[in-house]
C-alpha cells in the first residue's frame, strides 16, 4: 500500500480536515506516515509552507549490490583466470599480463560497484565523500601505526629485535610500547570516523523548535530557511542530501592526527639501543613518559583533549573544527612549557604539575605569572584576563574550550556575539546558551562585571541574569507600585536617593541586543494553533482528484470533490457527472434517483444547447429508466446536430450515428418511447 510521510512544517498544532470529514492532527515539527489514499490533498498545504510531504521510493540497494559483488565477483574471477592465461594484449610483458588483469578487472568491479551506489542514492556527492573519507581514514591509519613503528624498528632496537630469533623482552616492551601509542595517537581521531550523524534529522527538528521560540517573526520552516538557511546548511547539510557524513574538510583531523602521533613518539621515546629489560617490571618503564616540560604540557593537553572530543561526541557536535582547535592548543602550550623552563631550574615536580594543569588551561599560564613575578616586573608586562567566561555560572573548562573555538573569549564577546549562529554552531542545549547570556548581559551591565559587591547583593535576593531583573522588578511593581516596598527594591544597591542605579541599569537592560530575543525564550507563548482544509482549493484541482478517484472506483470520495467543486463555481459537466454516480454507482447505498434527476435537470438549464452534456443527460436518464426524459434529451441533442451548417458534416455524420445507437438504446426499454428517427 502506498504511503507517504508528511511533516508540519510550523511551530503550531496543526489539525488537517479531509473532503469526507477525517482528521488529522500533527504536533509541531511532526512527522507522520499516512496512506496515499487517505482521502487528504496536501500540494496547496505545501504551497502555504504549511507542511510538507515526502515519498522515499522502495530502495533495492542492497539487494543489487549483493548481485554485483556475488554475481559480478563470480564472473570476475572465471574471467580473470582465462583471460590470465591467455596471449599478452596491448605488448604487455607476459610477467606484467597477469596483474594487468587482476587490476583491470577489479576497477571495473568497483566501477560497477558505485555506478550502483549512485544510482540507488541519487547521490554522486555522497559516493564522493564516502571515498574521501575512506581515503583520509587509511592515511590517519598509516601515520598512527607506521610513525611509532619506523621510530622503533630504526631508531629503537626493532631491527636487532626482529633478527634475534626467539622475542624477548625487548621485542615485548617495544611492542607495548608501539600498542600504547598507536592506540592513544589513533582513539581521538576515529571517534571522528566512528561518529555518526544519524540523528541529524533529529537535531535539525530540535534546532527549529529552538529558532521558533526565539524569533517569533517566523511562523513556518521556510520562513526559517529564508532567514538562516545558509547558517543551518553549512552545519548540518543540505536537508534531502542522503547519507550521514559531516560536510566539510578532513584536514584538521589528518593534521591533527600527525601531531598527536608525534607528541606521544616524544613522551614515550621508544628510542635508544641500551633499552634491556631484565623482568616484566622493566618493561612497564617503556610507557612512563619523559620528566620535562613539554611533554607534561602535552599530556594536559591530550587530557583536556580526549574528554573534550568525547563530549562534542556525546552531543552529536563533533566536526572537523574540534580537531584545529586541539592543534593549535597543542603548539601553544609547547610555548608556555619553554616558557615555564626558563623560569624554573632543574626537574622541579612543581614545574611538571604546572606544565600539566596549563595544557588543561592555558589561560591560567597569565594568571599564574602574574602572582609569580608580583613586585619584581611591571604588570603591564603581562596581558591580564579581563572579563573571564569562567565567572558565568554554569561554565566549565571544556565548555570554555567549545566557546573559544566559536572565537568567544570573555563574557562581553559573548554577550555581543550573532546568538543563532552559536546555536547553529554548537550544539550547546539552548536553554543553556540562553541562560549564559543572560547571565552575561546582567554581568556586564553591573560596572563591566568589577562590581562584585553588586552581583553579590542581586544574588542574594535569587537575581543571577536580566530576565531576573526585568521580571522582579515588574512584579514589585505590580505588587507594591508606590509602596515602600518598591521603593526599597529601587535602592536595592545601596542608592538612596534618585536616579536609582537599579533603574538605571533596568532601562539600559531593555535596550540591550539580545534581550528581545532572550525574553522571548523566556516567555515561550505557545502559537495558535492551525486548521486547514486539506482539499484542493481551484475547480480544476477538485475535477482532477475527482477523476482519480473515479478511476479507483471510489465513488463516495469522488462525490465529494465534486460536491466541494460545485460551491466554488457550478458548471453543468460538474453536475452531470454527480448525477451520473448517483445514477449509476455500484454501490447500492451511493445511488440517489432523486438527487441524479434534480442534478441532470440542473446541468440541462446551464447548458441547453451542449450536444456531448445532451448524450451524457440521456445515457443518465437511460440508467434512471426514465425513458421519457431521455426521449427529451435524444430530440434535443438531434436538433442541435441539425441546426449545425454544412461545413461540419463530417462531425454531423459521426454524431448522427451516435445518436442512432442511442436512439436504439431508447427504443429497447420496455417502456420506452419511440424516439425520433435519425
Amino acid at each position: 500500500m502506498p504511503v507517504t510521510s508528511i511533516r508540519n512544517e510550523t511551530p503550531s498544532r496543526l489539525t488537517l480536515k479531509s473532503i469526507e470529514g477525517t482528521e488529522i492532527v500533527l504536533a509541531p515539527l511532526q512527522e507522520k506516515e499516512i496512506d496515499e489514499n487517505s482521502g487528504f490533498f496536501f500540494e496547496d498545504l505545501e504551497r502555504e509552507g504549511v507542511l510538507s510531504q515526502h515519498r522515499e521510493p522502495p530502495s533495492r540497494l542492497s539487494e543489487n549490490l549483493s548481485a554485483a559483488v556475488f554475481v559480478g565477483g563470480f564472473w570476475f574471477v572465471m574471467i580473470a583466470l582465462g583471460l590470465s592465461k591467455s596471449e599478452p594484449w596491448l605488448r604487455i610483458r607476459p610477467e606484467v599480463w597477469p596483474y594487468a588483469v587482476w587490476g583491470t578487472g577489479l576497477l571495473a568491479l568497483l566501477i560497477v560497484v558505485a555506478t550502483i551506489i549512485i544510482r540507488g542514492t541519487n547521490s554522486f556527492t555522497l559516493v564522493v565523500r564516502w571515498t574521501m573519507q575512506a581515503m583520509v581514514l587509511m592515511v590517519i591509519l598509516a601515520i598512527g601505526l607506521g610513525m611509532p613503528a619506523a621510530t622503533i624498528y630504526f631508531f629503537g632496537g626493532g631491527r636487532q629485535a626482529l633478527n634475534a630469533g626467539e622475542p624477548d623482552l625487548v621485542f615485548f616492551g617495544r611492542l607495548i610500547q608501539l600498542a600504547f601509542i598507536a592506540t592513544a595517537s589513533l582513539l581521538p581521531v576515529l571517534l571522528f570516523f566512528l561518529f555518526d550523524r544519524y540523528q541529524v534529522s533529529t537535531l535539525r527538528s530540535y534546532l527549529y523548535a529552538n529558532l521558533f521560540r526565539l524569533d517569533r517573526s517566523v511562523s513556518n520552516i521556510s520562513e526559517v530557511d529564508a532567514k538562516y538557511g545558509p547558517q543551518i546548511r553549512e552545519a548540518f547539510g543540505s536537508e534531502h542530501a542522503r547519507g550521514s557524513l559531516t560536510p566539510g574538510t578532513r584536514w584538521p583531523v589528518l593534521v591533527c592526527s600527525f601531531v598527536i602521533t608525534i607528541g606521544w613518539i616524544v613522551a614515550l621515546a621508544p628510542v635508544g639501543a641500551d633499552f634491556k629489560p631484565l623482568t616484566p617490571k622493566d618493561v612497564l618503564a617503556t610507557l612512563v613518559p619523559q620528566p620535562s616540560t613539554l611533554v607534561f604540557g602535552f599530556l594536559g593537553v591530550y587530557f583536556f583533549s580526549l574528554r573534550m572530543i568525547a563530549r562534542r561526541y556525546a552531543r552529536g557536535d563533533l566536526k572537523p573544527k574540534a580537531y584545529t582547535h586541539i592543534i593549535v592548543r597543542i603548539f601553544i602550550v609547547a610555548v608556555l612549557s619553554w616558557v615555564l623552563e626558563a623560569v624554573f631550574t632543574g626537574n622541579s615536580p612543581v614545574k611538571l604539575l604546572l606544565a600539566f594543569l596549563f595544557g588543561i588551561t592555558p589561560d591560567e599560564f597569565f594568571t599564574w605569572a602574574r602572582e609569580f613575578s608580583r613586585g619584581q616586573v611591571s604588570e603591564r608586562i603581562i596581558p591580564e584576563q579581563t572579563l573571564p567566561l569562567t565567572n558565568l555560572e554554569g561554565i566549565d573548562i571544556y565548555d570554555l574550550g567549545r566557546l573559544e573555538s566559536e572565537g568567544i573569549v570573555n563574557i562581553e564577546a559573548l554577550a555581543h556575539h550573532e546568538f543563532i549562529d552559536l546555536i547553529i554552531e554548537t550544539r550547546v542545549p539552548v536553554p543553556r546558551l540562553v541562560d549564559w547570556v543572560d547571565q552575561a548581559i546582567l554581568y556586564l551591565h553591573l560596572v563591566g562585571g568589577s562590581d562584585d559587591k553588586a552581583r553579590a547583593r542581586l544574588r542574594e535576593y535569587g537575581i543571577r541574569t536580566a530576565t531576573d531583573l526585568l521580571r522582579t522588578w515588574d512584579e514589585c511593581k505590580a505588587r507594591n507600585a508606590g509602596g515602600t516596598e518598591f521603593a526599597a527594591f529601587k535602592a536595592l544597591l545601596g542608592d538612596g536617593n534618585a536616579p536609582y542605579r537599579l533603574e538605571v541599569i533596568r532601562d539600559a537592560l531593555i535596550d540591550d541586543e539580545w534581550m528581545k530575543v532572550i525574553l522571548s525564550w523566556r516567555r515561550d507563548e505557545s502559537r495558535v494553533d492551525i486548521v486547514k482544509f486539506a482539499a484542493p482549493s481551484s475547480v480544476d484541482s477538485l475535477n482532477k482528484r475527482a477523476d482519480e478517484e473515479l478511476e479507483s472506483n471510489r465513488y463516495g470520495r469522488a462525490l465529494n470533490f465534486l460536491r466541494q467543486s460545485l460551491q466554488k463555481q457550478d458548471t453543468a459537466p460538474t453536475r452531470r457527472r454527480i448525477a451520473k454516480i448517483l445514477a449509476t454507482s455500484p454501490v447500492v447505498e451511493q445511488r440517489d434517483a432523486d438527487g441524479a434527476r434534480e442534478n441532470a435537470t440542473r446541468a440541462f438549464q446551464l447548458a441547453p444547447d451542449d450536444y456531448t452534456g445532451l448524450v451524457e443527460l440521456t445515457e443518465i436518464y437511460l440508467a434512471l429508466e426514465d425513458a421519457a426524459k431521455a426521449t427529451e434529451m435524444y430530440n434535443d441533442a438531434l436538433a442541435v446536430v441539425n441546426a449545425w451548417p454544412s461545413s461540419r458534416k463530417k462531425e454531423k455524420d459521426e454524431a448522427k450515428k451516435q445518436l442512432e445507437s442511442l436512439g436504439k438504446q431508447i427504443d429497447a426499454r420496455p417502456t420506452g418511447v419511440a424516439a425520433v428517427g435519425a
